[in-house]
């Protein structure tokens, strides 16, 4: 299960860093200087994802906003706080579908333990079969081993 939830977090976290850096390169309301340094970040923390290092809710792009001319920074920083909320949800989907595809994958496993346990306590089927044609089972002595 550990591997597959690994699996499954580096393949999400591949995915949300290319879904993010589209959203960079769509995002219309912060200048178009301020994409390529983001979209380099991106690339950084895509590459090196590591499972014990992902924070989704630490996307701070306010930071890029003193690259933005004066007269549009305080602007640049509503959108790039709204542009970070953006990514940090790409990045928390991401590590919530990987917990939600090895929760099924678990649950899946365990429903197959439960459907073998059942057939295999369940009495062969010959035997079921004479005690309902009224036929009364043949009664055998076993020795007693001592």
């Amino acid at each position: 299960m550990i591997s597959l939830f690994v699996g499954q977090v580096k393949t999400n976290i591949q995915q949300a860093t290319t879904n993010s850096i589209q959203i960079v390169q769509n995002n219309t309301t912060i200048p178009v200087q301020l994409h390529q340094p983001i979209i380099k970040g991106l690339e950084s923390s895509g590459s090196n994802a590591n499972s014990s290092q992902i924070k989704p809710q630490s996307v701070d792009l306010t930071q890029f906003a003193q690259f933005a001319p004066p007269a549009f920074r305080e602007q640049a920083k509503v959108s790039l706080k709204a542009l970070g909320d953006q990514i940090a949800a790409e990045f928390k989907n991401g590590v919530v579908s990987a917990f939600t595809v090895t929760w099924i994958a678990a649950a899946v496993f365990a429903l197959l333990g439960l459907i073998g346990a059942f057939y295999t306590r369940m009495p062969s089927h010959n035997v079921a079969a004479r005690v309902q044609d009224d036929e009364p089972l043949e009664e055998v002595e076993v020795p007693v081993v001592s």
